[in-house]
C-alpha cells in the first residue's frame, strides 16, 4: 500500500459523515457519504425506477446521532417513504447522502 492511499483512506475516514437538518420532521438526520461504488449502485437503481432508489437510500442511510438506523429494511416502510412523505425532503436527503463529502470539500478550497 501507498502512503498516498493511507492518506486518501484517512481523508475518506474523516471526511464522509454529515448530518442534514429536517425541521418539517423535527431530527437531525445524520449519514455517511456514498463510497463509489455504492455510487455505480446507486445509478444503476436510478435508472430502472428513480423513486424506488431514492426511497431506499434514504431508508438505508439515515441515522439518528448515535449512528442508529431511523428506518428498518422492511418493503412496507420503503413503500411509506416513497409513497406517504414529503418527496422534497427525500431529494434533500438523497442529495446530501450521494454528495455530502465533495461539497464539504469544496466548502473548504
Amino acid at each position: 500500500m501507498t502512503a498516498l492511499l493511507d492518506r486518501a483512506r484517512a481523508h475518506w475516514a474523516e471526511s464522509r459523515s454529515g448530518k442534514v437538518e429536517i425541521a418539517e420532521w423535527g431530527v437531525t438526520v445524520h449519514y455517511n457519504a456514498m463510497t463509489l461504488r455504492e455510487h455505480n449502485v446507486f445509478e444503476q437503481d436510478y435508472a430502472n425506477d428513480p423513486t424506488l432508489a431514492i426511497a431506499k437510500l434514504v431508508q438505508a442511510r439515515s441515522l439518528d446521532d448515535k449512528g442508529k438506523r431511523f428506518f428498518d429494511d422492511d418493503l412496507s416502510t420503503t413503500t411509506g417513504l416513497r409513497d406517504d412523505t414529503d418527496p422534497q425532503i427525500l431529494l434533500k436527503l438523497a442529495t446530501h447522502m450521494r454528495g455530502q463529502a465533495s461539497e464539504k470539500q469544496a466548502a473548504k478550497n
